[in-house]
């Protein structure tokens, strides 16, 4: 235990999709070992979340379901999603028009191949909407993050 607890958890697990979506590819400063299923639900999430708070928790495409079922796991309600849609504006593209690196990451047909990342939301203990001034009672909304990606392959939020 870390002696304390926490109204706001943010995880962003090394599934195995961010290791797969960058393979053959060198990605500086990531280290992309990835966790198994069990390791993460073998962690304290719960033990270390206040008696309300929020989880963000960042997974691909692959992997929604089991986020879903963390959340459920470590004591969370899912009320929320965040999408990320990374561009790829600089991506070189050759005489085709189509993304000149194929990857698992974009393909050679589209350009919107894994190009997005979904944060969900958890929350613990009760909502209460815009009944008082606590932070976990305000109006949850959803959110889109458009940006251009950090370098081609990076899974870095």
């Amino acid at each position: 235990s870390l002696g304390t607890k926490f109204d706001v958890i943010l995880i962003d697990p090394p599934w195995e999709e961010y290791q797969t979506r960058v393979v053959g590819m060198y990605v500086p400063q990531e280290d992309l070992s990835t966790w198994t299923l069990d390791e993460l639900r073998q962690l304290k999430v719960g033990e270390i979340a206040d008696t309300q708070s929020f989880c963000f928790l960042w997974c691909g495409e692959s992997h929604l379901e089991h986020g879903r079922e963390l959340l459920k796991r470590w004591g969370f309600r899912r009320v929320e999603d965040i999408c990320w849609v990374k561009t790829n504006r600089t991506a070189r593209l050759n005489e085709h028009g189509k993304v000149e690196r194929p990857t698992l990451m974009y393909g050679d047909t589209s350009i919107l191949q894994r190009t997005k990342e979904q944060c969900l939301v958890g929350v613990k203990g009760t909502l209460k909407r815009s009944v008082d001034t606590h932070f976990i009672h305000a109006n949850c909304d959803v959110d889109l993050i458009m940006e251009e990606e950090k370098e081609f392959g990076s899974t870095q939020k």
